[in-house]
């Protein structure tokens, strides 16, 4: 259930007729308790509780929270110290341990590293390395998915290899960031080397997927290139992605007739029924001059419709040069454009601010990008040279700047050095911040921000605060937080998870400076306005907030 936070900043709390008051430049936000660290752990025998190492924290739609940590108690050892927990049943289970029996293993096959994710089905996606006296390199490594109870395996080293002649096996299975893929329809893809009967160095790769009910093959190394010349296949595989459709996206090397270092890259699209090509190094590139072409192809996005932004180098030459050979694009209004270009003016970020570096880009359903960006120019320093932006139909609008006042903060206090930026499907944008100014020590200078699209800051929150742990309505458990950390990677929600859900909820671990640490969600969308009262009690009445309750 989710209970409102009054977190205060300055500690000083004032007796004024009956009533206490305590002063705060921080705001109120709605939280629950997933794990509290010394906590007996779910579903594990008495006195086995959490040690609060909580990692792999991600959340669903509806505000369901799976993770994965370490134990201490009676009979836990090195190995069995590891486990994976999800509230996708509707209360927090055990899903997997490690030194437990892999599903569709051998008996005393074992789990021994874990990590995954939880989709919108309830169901989580772990992958993980085995041990035991059958496993050996060729077949130590595999995914599942599923729940307490219900996990199955989806595809290990050493299997038959998906719809490919028999005594074909797969060797090697690949995933982004090490996150095993799991969309919020309950579907899989992965990448995955080949050995076996028929495989050369020509065909030993393909991308699987299992959106049909059963794993199909999408595309094999030695496959024609859709969108291409005939004679032009695919060589190489990465940066597989998958959208709540069922689609999958990722980044093709070619080689072949024609296949040079000037057109050997593209991203492609869809399913295991078809694949169309979305952009290929070679191709013009729009917005920028004419004749200036793709030279190559970095991180993208796609969204849930279909649509896609990613980043690009340009060739140089003629007026393209190192100082403007870097970009965003995406194909969201309509057909492929130019979302910002290195060199373009940064409005709102000085009169001679101009976009430096592109990172932490991301597509919503309704078409708008979000990215961090590095700015230069005249007046740019490393005090002001980091900022957030969310375009839209053409318009870019800057969220956060470093240097600019922090709001809801005393005059002189502003932001400095962001991080972990990331966005939901909504538009919105979770980031932390360093914070300088009067009042500002080690202790409290580390924030988390939300942004939503039309740029409104609020402040979520902050080292130094007072966080009430305890969910009981008319109770509370004042720690103070020291620091905070939430999963962040270079494919935040499509299909690897994520720690920001699409209705701005955030799964985040606290640490607070007595030692104790935790797992909580935060709302970023009950976040009233700053206020200079934080907590009032007056005549021994309770103030009642309100709750809720993740769904089962």
């Amino acid at each position: 259930m989710l209970k409102q936070r009054g977190r205060v900043l300055t500690a000083a709390v004032v007796a004024v007729s009956g009533a206490v008051i305590a002063t705060s430049n921080s705001e109120a936000a709605f939280s629950r308790t997933v794990m509290l660290r010394g906590e007996q752990a779910a579903d594990l025998p008495v006195g086995v509780t959490y040690r609060g190492s909580a990692a792999s924290i991600t959340i669903n739609q509806s505000g369901q929270v799976a993770f994965v940590d370490s134990l201490i108690g009676p009979g836990v050892d090195s190995n069995n110290d590891i486990a994976m927990f999800s509230e996708g049943s509707g209360t927090l289970k055990l899903v997997a341990r490690e030194g437990s029996d892999a599903p569709g293993a051998n008996p005393g096959d074992a789990f021994w590293t874990l990590n995954g994710h939880i989709s919108d089905t309830g169901d989580v996606a772990i992958r993980s390395r085995l041990k035991g006296a059958g496993i050996h390199d060729v077949n130590d490594w595999g995914m599942w998915s599923g729940n307490a109870g219900t996990l199955s395996k989806v595809i290990r080293e050493g299997d038959q290899a998906p719809e490919l002649s028999g005594g074909t096996l797969i060797d090697g299975i690949f995933f982004n960031d090490g996150l095993p893929l799991l969309n919020n329809a309950g579907h899989t893809a992965f990448f995955a080397t080949l050995t076996g009967t028929g495989v050369s160095s020509a065909n030993d790769r393909g991308v699987w997927t299992d959106a049909n009910g059963s794993l199909s093959l999408v595309a094999r190394k030695g496959d024609g290139a859709p969108g291409t010349p005939t004679g032009v296949n695919f060589s190489h595989f990465s940066g597989l992605v998958m959208n709540d459709a069922d689609q999958v996206a990722f980044r093709g090397t070619l080689s072949g007739a024609g296949v040079n270092s000037d057109n050997q890259l593209g991203l492609w699209i869809g399913d295991s029924n078809s694949l169309t090509k979305i952009i290929r190094t070679g191709e013009a590139a729009p917005g920028t001059v004419p004749g200036t072409k793709f030279d190559s192809l970095g991180s993208f996005a796609i969204n849930d419709t279909g649509q896609s932004s990613f980043f690009g180098r340009l060739g140089l030459g003629g007026v393209i040069n190192t100082a403007n050979d870097t970009g965003i694009w995406t194909n969201s209004n309509g057909s492929l454009s130019s979302v910002v270009l290195e060199g373009e003016v940064a409005t709102g970020a000085g009169p001679d601010a101009f976009f430096k570096t592109f990172s932490a880009i991301n597509l919503g359903n309704t078409g708008h990008t979000t990215f961090f960006a590095t700015l230069d120019g005249a007046g740019i320093d490393s005090t002001n040279d980091q900022s957030i932006w969310i375009e839209n139909a053409g318009t870019l609008t800057m969220l956060a700047h470093e240097g600019d006042a922090a709001p809801g903060h005393d005059p002189g206090i502003v932001f400095g050095n962001f991080s972990s930026v990331i966005s939901n499907k909504a538009g919105q944008v979770v980031f932390t911040a360093f914070m300088d100014g009067p009042g500002i020590t080690g202790t409290n200078s580390l924030s988390i921000w939300t942004a939503d699209t039309n740029g409104q800051l609020s402040q979520l929150l902050q080292t130094g605060d007072l966080f009430d742990v305890d969910d009981d309505l008319l109770a509370e458990e004042l720690r103070t937080v020291s620091s905070f950390q939430y999963m962040t990677n270079s494919y935040t929600g499509r299909g690897h998870g994520t720690a920001f859900n699409d209705v701005g909820e955030l799964a985040v671990r606290i640490n607070f400076d007595d030692g104790s640490t935790g797992v909580f969600v935060l709302d970023t969308n009950a976040i009233p306005e700053p206020a200079s009262l934080a907590l009032l009690s007056i005549s021994g009445l309770a103030l009642l907030s309100r709750r809720r309750s993740p769904s089962a």
